[in-house]
């Protein structure tokens, strides 16, 4: 009996810790992938620049896909690597369902308008990512009201505080346009995820309703609306 009962109290701290193991599978991928990069460049005395985005330019457009993975020096993409894994561990931990789906969104629009509407120069760096899903973590919780999770954005504004300053424009070698795109991509996120999280309640709540409502029904009247019986009333009367 012990055996058992320590076995399913066991049980739930598993899996969570396989919940967490695979939410830091894709942000470890994605690190490793940078500092590989990053290590090439300085062991063969190669810089990889000129695959950021530079916009509205055709050569410019291969940086929607590799910009992110490629950083000036070591001082960019070591904070970028810690802002990284913690923002995208929590972002698969806690939104599994559709975190693919959205970190596809994340890695893609704001290269794209960056690509559309940022000032003529290479961006690279996995920054624009990083707010997007910053961006996401903190609004989403605002716009689902979910006092649970409130503590997250919570957490967010007082580790990433000093990130909002990155969104304007004060360095003229800091993308704060890919900052800015990354902040606004995140948002339309949370939007969606809102309205889908306020759409599903919405039909719990009239399936709950309808249930409710016919329970009622069966207790004031004796008979559930809407049941059609496979039997006639002489089978009915024989089997009485």
């Amino acid at each position: 009996m012990d055996s058992i009962e320590t076995s399913k109290r066991s049980l739930p701290s598993t899996i969570e810790n396989k919940r967490f193991i695979i939410s830091l599978t894709i942000p470890l991928i994605i690190l490793i992938i940078i500092w590989l990069i990053k290590i090439y460049e300085v062991s063969f005395g190669v810089s990889f620049y000129y695959l950021g985005i530079y916009p509205r330019s055709l050569h410019g457009l291969i940086g929607i896909l590799t910009a992110p993975l490629i950083h000036g020096n070591f001082n960019h993409i070591y904070f970028n690597s810690i802002y990284w894994l913690i923002i995208g561990t929590a972002f698969f931990y806690f939104f599994p369902e559709r975190a693919y789906r959205y970190f596809i969104v994340a890695y893609f629009l704001p290269g794209i308008l960056v690509w559309l509407f940022a000032r003529p120069a290479f961006h690279i760096g996995l920054s624009g990512v990083i707010y997007a899903l910053v961006s996401f973590l903190f609004f989403v919780n605002l716009l689902n009201k979910d006092f649970r999770m409130m503590s997250v954005s919570l957490i967010i504004i007082f580790l990433f505080s000093g990130m909002i300053a990155g969104i304007f424009p004060k360095d003229i070698h800091i993308s704060w346009e890919s900052h800015l795109a990354g902040v606004l991509t995140g948002i339309g996120l949370a939007i969606n995820e809102a309205l889908r999280t306020r759409k599903k309640q919405d039909l719990t709540d009239t399936y709950s309703t309808t249930y409710f409502d016919s329970l009622n029904q069966f207790e004031n009247k004796g008979t559930y609306p809407d049941i059609q019986y496979f039997y006639s009333k002489e089978e009915n009367t024989k089997k009485a």
